[in-house]
């Protein structure tokens, strides 16, 4: 159906933001998550796999929201992938 009159400005821009918020965290599961690897065609695993990978992406950001509060300078690595990968590092 044709629109009766243009949407206002502040319309276009909050369904904008918000579009673009689904974007962002449409690429960040595809780069993190590796969301395309999920081969399956069955529908109850793909959609066990979304829900696992729903969690895991809230879990993800959750614990970065709290890394970064407690120290501001620090930006993307949460501490404890920090400590995990110099543990790696040390015991190669």
């Amino acid at each position: 159906p044709k629109r009766k009159h243009m949407p206002d400005p502040r319309t276009i821009y909050r369904d904008y933001t918000f579009r673009w918020m689904i974007e962002v965290c449409h690429r960040e599961i595809k780069q993190q998550f590796n969301i395309g690897k999920c081969q399956s065609r069955d529908l109850w695993i793909v959609n066990g796999f979304l829900m696992l990978i729903g969690f895991t992406f809230s879990v993800w950001k959750i614990t970065l929201f709290f890394d970064t509060q407690e120290d501001e300078s620090q930006v993307g690595c949460p501490t404890w992938a920090n400590w995990f990968h110099e543990q790696y590092i040390k015991s190669h």
